[in-house]
């Protein structure tokens, strides 16, 4: 039975990545009718193209081709979402030729300039990025104890994608392969914990105490914009 476990994690592990890569589609699309961009991670979708882009320069240094072609279709879709993110956005056409033309010379600079060994650190670190990036959308969690800026559709689908690659790094033992994606595994969990905090769910008293703070200086900071309309009327 143990031989056949690396299969079965792998295969696992592929199927929840194309999966993962169609998960911010509902979220886009919500954006797109509302113009509302706050519950979707930029940086996300920015460390995720990076994240593919570093994988396809090691596995053609490697001649990695399953690897390749793997990492070429997710990038082809977080591509589009990021052509989506900024079409909403409106500044399509500067940010997206801006981005596209300096990742394509920093990759192009790694592989010319670095050993396979070094692309593959280098990969390695993008992995465990593209796990935290979403962490950023936190801010406005702890702010507002709102859950409806963690994507729900993203974390719960990049935790399954870390378990099944940390599966599959221990069971070939593999700690280049364990190495991004257990961490990756304890920051998404970490975001589903303070997602069904948000909710009221659950209690978690590190999570009141960072509400504690930033929701008091945001309260500090809203109430005169919202004491001053009142004012205005008064005084008229």
């Amino acid at each position: 039975m143990s031989e056949y476990l690396p299969v079965i994690f792998s295969s696992l592990g592929i199927g929840i990545c194309f999966c993962l890569n169609l998960m911010p589609i509902p979220s886009l699309l919500k954006a797109n009718k509302t113009k509302d961009l706050t519950t979707i991670s930029h940086l996300y979708l920015i460390v995720s193209a990076f994240n593919y882009m570093s994988w396809i320069v090691y596995s053609v240094k490697m001649q990695l081709i399953g690897n390749l072609i793997n990492n070429s279709v997710c990038l082809c879709l977080d591509l589009s979402w990021v052509i989506f993110y900024h079409k909403i956005k409106g500044d399509l056409l500067i940010f997206v030729p801006l981005f596209l033309i300096f990742s394509g010379c920093i990759e192009s600079a790694v592989y010319f300039l670095c050993p396979a060994f070094v692309m593959g650190v280098i990969a390695l670190n993008f992995s465990i990025c593209l796990y935290a990036a979403p962490i950023e959308q936190l801010k406005y969690v702890f702010k507002q104890k709102n859950h409806r800026y963690i994507d729900i559709y993203v974390i719960p689908a990049l935790m399954l994608n870390a378990l099944a690659w940390t599966c599959y790094g221990f069971a070939v033992n593999d700690w280049f392969i364990i190495s991004p994606n257990f961490p990756g595994l304890t920051f998404s969990l970490f975001q589903i914990i303070a997602y069904f905090w948000a909710r009221g769910n659950i209690k978690f008293p590190l999570f009141e105490w960072i509400y504690s703070k930033s929701g008091k200086e945001q309260l500090i900071e809203e109430q005169p914009a919202k004491i001053q309309p009142n004012q205005n009327v008064e005084s008229v």
